[in-house]
């Protein structure tokens, strides 16, 4: 057994606020000026998404440096956080860095780290963000494979030693809605909860169509999300906001096994690469409860979309995405929002506001334990469904599934994998 990651009923793991023992140093934290140092690694959408979300967070930031790997998207995202707002947005043309080895110089000239690439690489970012002592906010999902969750999850306690934050980009965790609904379940609202059943149906993705003379790496990182590698399948990149509220839901308790089962029925076209596009999923628990995780990516005329939570309990049922409980013999509870909830931010803006006011507290927040935990179920479903097997957590939990290319150079092939087919795709 890995003593990376614990056992299925010790991988547990909510927001923790950890007493600092001294004072963030300025390597951290200018805190003279009390200015914090931000930048982005990644500029594509959801990088400049987290920009925007901290400058709206905290009004004592400076965006000091951003990287990607390819150069247009540097300089657009520049000019684009410039514009946003030119008293709070310093990016000269030295601190635009290129290239696969961005990240490092982004995170050497930062107090606060946002990292927003493709999940395949979040792992290594992790890694050198805390060894060089810096406080992360990393995108969802933290890892495409279970060695890379091992990685993540050894990271983040290295952070607490250090006390470093780390703030998930599973933003449903701060939202207010979602909170107060889960605290009553919790609570007992609908007795103790048996089975959650959970649907993220959507379309496809964007797509880009590849360049003339781009390497096997290029033409991957463009398209992202249609390897496995970088993003872990549509269950791992985008159904794991599902996988997260389930978790949530069992008290972040893992399960005992996963089954599941999937296929490419709408998305055939050879240039979608090798990830599937609909997924079914059960995560068992040792005491009978169940979860239920349906993901498909449709497009066409009349296709049903959704995104709900269903939670059934001993007395009565709830809908946790719209904040609905429905107890046996008594009036139905809904949440509202009060505009005069200092919660009432956005969840997207709120993630931050909780990350700076830690920094500036002395305080920490490690969204560590949850953020891999419901990493690893939505790989473990995957796996699952790509071998054709049922699978054991604590097998999920220690296998050596890597899905790295063994030529990680720019000029490389990228991953070699073909379209995953059960029965035949080896998980190891």
């Amino acid at each position: 057994m890995s003593d990376m990651i614990p056992s299925r009923r010790q991988f547990l793991g909510t927001t923790s606020a950890l007493a600092a023992a001294a004072a963030l140093s300025s390597r951290t934290y200018a805190a003279d000026s009390n200015t914090i140092r931000i930048g982005l690694v990644g500029c594509g959408g959801r990088g400049s998404g987290a920009i925007g979300n901290a400058l709206d967070a905290d009004p004592h930031l400076q965006v000091v440096a951003v990287g990607d790997v390819f150069e247009h998207k540097v300089a657009a995202a520049a000019d684009r956080f410039t514009k946003m707002d030119p008293k709070r947005v310093d990016l000269p043309l030295d601190k635009r860095f290129v290239g696969l080895d961005a990240y490092k110089n982004v995170i050497d000239n930062v107090d606060v780290v946002l990292l927003a690439t493709p999940p395949g690489f979040r792992p290594l970012h992790i890694e050198y963000a805390v060894k060089q002592g810096k406080h992360v906010f990393a995108e969802k999902p933290v890892a495409t494979d279970p060695v890379g969750v091992r990685r993540v999850l050894a990271a983040c306690k290295e952070a607490e030693k250090k006390n470093l934050t780390v703030v998930s980009g599973l933003c449903y965790r701060y939202d207010a809605g979602k909170q107060d609904t889960i605290k009553r379940l919790h609570d007992g609202a609908i007795g103790d909860i048996r089975v959650v059943s959970s649907k993220y149906w959507s379309g496809t993705p964007w797509f880009r169509d590849a360049q003339p003379g781009w390497s096997g790496m290029q033409k991957q990182l463009n398209n992202w999300y249609f390897y496995v590698w970088l993003c872990g399948d549509q269950i791992a990149e985008q159904a794991v906001h599902s996988i997260d509220k389930c978790a949530w839901l069992m008290k972040d308790e893992s399960p005992e096994r996963v089954v599941a089962s999937g296929g490419r029925a709408v998305r055939t076209d050879e240039k979608f690469a090798q990830i599937w596009d609909n997924m079914s999923v059960t995560y068992e628990y040792a005491d009978g409860r169940l979860v239920h995780l349906g993901c498909r990516q449709w497009d066409g005329n009349g296709i049903y979309h959704t995104v709900e939570d269903r939670v059934i309990g001993a007395k009565g049922w709830a809908n946790a995405q719209s904040h609905d409980i429905y107890p046996d013999g008594a009036e139905k509870w809904s949440w509202r929002r009060d505009k005069d909830d200092p919660r009432a931010r956005n969840m997207y803006v709120e993630e931050h506001v909780q990350m700076y006011k830690a920094i500036r507290s002395n305080t920490t927040i490690n969204n560590g334990s949850y953020m891999c935990n419901s990493t690893l179920m939505g790989i473990a479903g995957r796996m699952s469904a790509y071998a054709g097997k049922a699978l054991k957590w604590e097998d999920v939990v220690n296998s050596k599934h890597d899905l790295t290319p063994a030529d990680m150079s720019i000029d490389g092939p990228g991953s070699t994998m073909g379209v995953p087919v059960p029965g035949k795709y080896d998980i190891g």
